[in-house]
């Protein structure tokens, strides 16, 4: 039967067709606990009062029967699948859709606690996965409260990540093959199903906005500080994220977020400052295509101008994750690097500080490589901020993207 004419049969029976009596007989049990519509003060209680409203005339019966037959005999060609609780049982949601999902039985054992629910999959590669998850499942996170529809990733074919192209491994990042497993309800994964296909128009990313701000007294370039901070990386981490990140304020992009709108709207949850849009200039746009990293996601980079005395608050959101109250006297005798410049020019109660360009690249070298700032923060020409910040102007090929191999992201 098909699920037109079981939804039919649904409403007609169960309910005893009460459209079909008349007025009367419909308001028959009725309750005024505060006064009927003409405004006397009258208390009814007819509810358990005794009637035969409810029951069909055999005209009506009669009636029922000859249209419920007239839509089977419409349907009857459908084949039986289509009148099917579940769909998408074991067929792709969508057949206009570029994502394809298929519902399977048995996810692999390592996700026996997610398996309360119904279990899809999408074979894609990580061109297109890294995009609904994430390196530290950022966007995974927002369709799963969107949703309701938690997300993992893994990669399909694992050990061909560690040997060559050559050798038949992979060219590039996007070429890796990935298994995406969504778990949950079947109205959520028909949502996030539809969340997904709008995400593969846009580009969900990194932000990061450098803030620096000139030094008193000087006009000589490159006499300015940038702020940075240091985020505590809890959550399940890939293996190129440290445990506490050495960084510049910017988090990531909420879904339909322009890059501009959400560097600005992550300074301010993370240092409690504002700036104006029409004061921040795009400097970068960084990606990679190791095949190791697969995971990664381009960063766009972002620089402006704030005053001197600046009021820097710290992390307005989420505080927990970024280090703050720390003893100087332990960070003083840490051997990290990190560690000590941090004891020395950060603040403790707002978990900021304010470094020179030569620190920074200093501190990042053995992650990020050289010219850690160069690379990301130079500004472009019309913003006339490269003297100021003591960076050479970049070919004109290569003022519109950049584009790196490095063994970081941030």
């Amino acid at each position: 039967m098909s699920p037109r004419a079981a939804s039919f049969r649904f409403h007609r029976s169960a309910a005893a067709s009460p459209t079909s009596m008349s007025f009367s007989q419909f308001r028959e049990p009725r309750c005024w606990l505060w006064g009927d519509s003409s405004g006397n003060n009258k208390k009814e209680h007819e509810v358990g009062k005794k009637t035969d409203s409810w029951k069909l005339s055999e005209d009506e019966t009669s009636a029922l029967e000859s249209e419920l037959e007239s839509v089977l005999e419409t349907e009857r060609g459908e084949p039986p699948e289509s009148g099917t609780a579940f769909p998408y049982m074991k067929t792709p949601m969508s057949s206009s859709s570029r994502i394809r999902l298929e519902r399977i039985d048995h996810p692999p054992a390592k996700f026996d606690l997610l398996t309360n629910s119904l279990v899809y999959r999408w074979q894609t590669t990580a061109q297109y996965a890294r995009k609904i998850s994430g390196p530290m499942r950022e966007w995974a996170v927002e369709l799963k409260y969107r949703t309701g529809v938690h997300i993992e990733i893994e990669p399909t074919y694992p050990n061909r990540l560690l040997i060559t192209a050559e050798e038949g491994g992979y060219t590039t990042a996007d070429e890796v093959d990935v298994t995406v497993f969504l778990f949950g309800s079947e109205r959520g994964v028909s949502n996030c199903h539809q969340l997904m296909d709008s995400i593969m128009e846009i580009e969900p990313s990194y932000v990061r906005l450098g803030i620096f701000r000139r030094l008193p007294g000087t006009t000589d370039p490159g006499e300015v500080e940038w702020l940075m901070l240091r985020r505590i990386n809890r959550e399940l981490r890939p293996p190129d994220i440290p445990p506490i990140s050495l960084k510049l304020p910017g988090k990531w992009t909420f879904l339909y977020e322009q890059y501009k709108e959400a560097a600005i709207r992550t300074l301010w949850e993370e240092t409690g400052i504002t700036v104006k849009p029409v004061e921040v200039f795009p400097t970068a746009r960084l990606m990679q295509s190791i095949p190791s990293f697969y995971w990664r996601v381009p960063v766009h980079y972002f620089v402006a101008e704030v005053p001197y005395q600046v009021e820097v608050r710290g992390p307005q959101v989420t505080p927990n994750a970024y280090v703050r109250h720390w003893d100087p006297n332990l960070l003083r005798s840490s051997p990290d690097p990190i560690d000590r410049a941090w004891a020395q020019l950060a603040d403790p109660e707002t978990g900021c500080g304010w470094m020179r360009r030569e620190i920074i690249d200093e501190l990042q070298r053995p992650l990020r490589g050289d010219d850690y700032m160069a690379i990301r923060y130079t500004p472009p020409p019309y913003s006339n901020l490269a003297s100021t910040l003591g960076f050479n102007l970049p070919a004109e090929e290569d003022a519109q993207v950049k584009v790196k191999e490095e063994a970081g992201g941030e």
